[in-house]
């Protein structure tokens, strides 16, 4: 429950968001809104969710209000979670895509083609094939856990190796992967938890936890000089691209599952 609960809530947004900050406005108000909105927004949110649905015979939030202000306001808010998560979907699909089509320009001169999207691509595909194998092993046979961490764990890692040799086999466009992904969210929706989420959170997690521990190791032995600045500034009001990127409130919104939530 821990390594499918860590893989699923520490994914694109709390990684993504704190590193596009960190790039715009420094590490300090990044490490600074982190910590606080871990204290003192993300547990009294999340808290106070578990409280109210838990006092409601475990309805929703919707269902909480719709009983205590009203139909309106039940329509208000179904409507508002319809759209967020319609929202977080397509930044969610449009940002994994664009891993997945990283072309092969900056290998090009060592003599052979590789390609880093079709090496992600192809190792995402089979990591997921392992997770509905070691799904479906667990839930026809019972394995001891061990023996399932011992053999999946493993095969995962050899499915990044996987990609990384046929890098050219799934050179696909961005709008077909954001096709494509889409469907496998649709899928993963109505597919029980033990058939692909847990497996595949479980085998992920390992995968996260690895890349944790290699990085600080890298860090703390690389000797490699930090330079990327505390404080960058307050941002622009517009940038080249026509952006606003003032730190008051867009930091707030880049890393929002990295705090607001972060106490899952």
């Amino acid at each position: 429950l821990f390594g499918q609960h860590f893989s699923a809530i520490a994914a694109a947004g709390p990684i993504v968001g704190p590193i596009l900050a960190c790039q715009q406005y420094g590490w300090l108000p990044c490490i600074l809104w982190i910590g606080a909105g871990c204290i003192f927004i993300g547990p009294v949110h999340d808290f106070s969710a578990l409280v109210a649905s838990v006092r409601h015979d475990a309805r929703s939030v919707a269902e909480v209000v719709k009983r205590h202000l009203g139909r309106e306001a039940w329509l208000a808010i179904l409507a508002f979670i319809w759209l967020a998560l319609v929202y977080v979907l397509v930044a969610f699909a449009a940002l994994t895509a664009q891993p997945f089509v990283t072309g092969d320009s900056d290998t090009a001169a060592l003599g052979f083609r590789f390609n880093r999207g079709g090496a992600v691509a192809l190792a995402a595909v089979v990591y997921l094939g392992l997770a509905l194998v070691m799904g479906v092993v667990d839930r026809l046979w019972k394995p001891p856990l061990w023996l399932s961490t011992l053999i999946f764990v493993p095969l995962t890692v050899g499915a990044i190796w996987l990609g990384t040799q046929h890098s050219t086999l799934l050179l696909l466009s961005w709008k077909t992967w954001v096709i494509l992904i889409m469907a496998y969210c649709f899928l993963a929706s109505l597919s029980p938890m033990w058939l692909l989420l847990q497996p595949r959170g479980y085998l992920g997690g390992f995968v996260l936890y690895g890349t944790l521990i290699i990085g600080t190791i890298g860090i703390f032995s690389g000797q490699f000089d930090i330079q990327q600045p505390a404080f960058k500034g307050w941002g622009e009001l517009e940038n080249q691209k026509g952006a606003t990127t003032l730190l008051f409130p867009f930091l707030f919104v880049t890393i929002a599952c990295g705090a607001c939530s972060g106490f899952h």
